[in-house]
């Protein structure tokens, strides 16, 4: 995949705590 033009970096800090949907956070942003 390439993507031309401006970019902005995002940090999330997330814990293992951290659940959407009953589904760990981290999870489902990787999958999405």
């Amino acid at each position: 995949m390439k993507i031309e033009g401006k970019a902005k970096m995002l940090t999330i800090y997330i814990g293992e705590g951290d659940r959407y949907h009953h589904r760990p956070l981290y999870q489902v942003l990787v999958e999405r």
